[in-house]
């Protein structure tokens, strides 16, 4: 291998013929830079977008989920009264039923028991139904909130 000597003057001529390409890739570097930064924000709001999303979904399945298991207590306190006042009027009849001395006593006291039992029957399943169907729709609103949402959102991206 022989040594070639570097004159003085060949590293001002490489430089000045080497300039104008270092230029051109350092602004093309510095474009890619820009526009990988541009595309990875653009990226993370989208993320972030998809997130806040499926969180607001979350949430409002929670949200309905709380409000169905109060609901549900709510039936559970009003069917456990109602099995309860059952019981001490069948008590409370009983108790009449043994003081009747003629069979047109237990007789009119059936009758009037039968009818207090129905009567009671219909008042209390009309008023668990009434707190059933609240309860479906309470619990339903934060969802179909969610699917209301879900649907202007596609449709406004559709658009």
């Amino acid at each position: 291998m022989t040594a070639t000597k570097k004159t003085p003057q060949a590293a001002p001529k490489a430089e000045t013929e080497v300039k104008p390409t270092t230029s051109k890739v350092e602004s093309q570097m510095a474009e890619a830079v820009e526009a990988a930064t541009k595309a990875g924000a653009k990226a993370f709001k989208g993320y972030k977008g998809v997130f806040a999303f499926h969180k607001d979904n979350f949430d409002a399945v929670v949200e309905a989920s709380n409000l169905w298991v109060t609901g549900v207590q709510d039936l559970n306190v009003a069917w456990s009264t109602f099995a309860s006042k059952t019981v001490e009027q069948g008590v409370s009849s009983t108790k009449e039923l043994m003081a009747c001395t003629t069979v047109d006593d237990v007789v009119a006291l059936n009758n009037k028991a039968a009818k207090s039992s129905y009567d009671a029957v219909v008042a209390e399943t009309q008023s668990l139904h009434e707190m059933s169907i609240k309860l479906a729709e309470t619990s339903a609103k934060p969802l179909a909130s969610r699917v209301n949402e879900t649907v202007a959102q596609l449709s406004k991206h559709a658009a």
